[in-house]
């Protein structure tokens, strides 16, 4: 397992979305060859709802505050992630940690 990774800050979640296919599985650069198995997130300027079952995200799920930091571990919640804004114009800032 290597510790370390790689980072994105996801702008736009008007409507649901999950973690870049890229930054799970890079085809390119220096993780070429590697696969995500965790990721930490933290909303900034808002709050966020949550899910790694693979549904759309609502309101209904989770919620997670500004300033507050989740841990998503393993491939397939990671593949499975989706989120959605609780709050106008907020981001999700991403660090993935990456295995061979």
């Amino acid at each position: 397992m290597i510790r370390g990774g790689d980072s994105e800050k996801i702008t736009d979640l008007s409507v649901s979305v999950g973690f870049t296919a890229e930054k799970l599985r890079p085809t390119s650069g220096i993780f070429l060859g590697f696969k995500a198995y965790a990721a930490t997130i933290q909303p900034v300027g808002g709050s966020v709802h949550i899910n790694w079952h693979g549904v759309t995200a609502t309101e209904d799920h989770m919620k997670l505050e500004e300033g507050q930091v989740a841990k998503i571990e393993g491939f397939e919640d990671l593949a499975n992630f989706r989120c959605i804004e609780g709050d106008v114009d907020v981001a999700l800032k991403v660090h993935y940690d990456y295995e061979v």
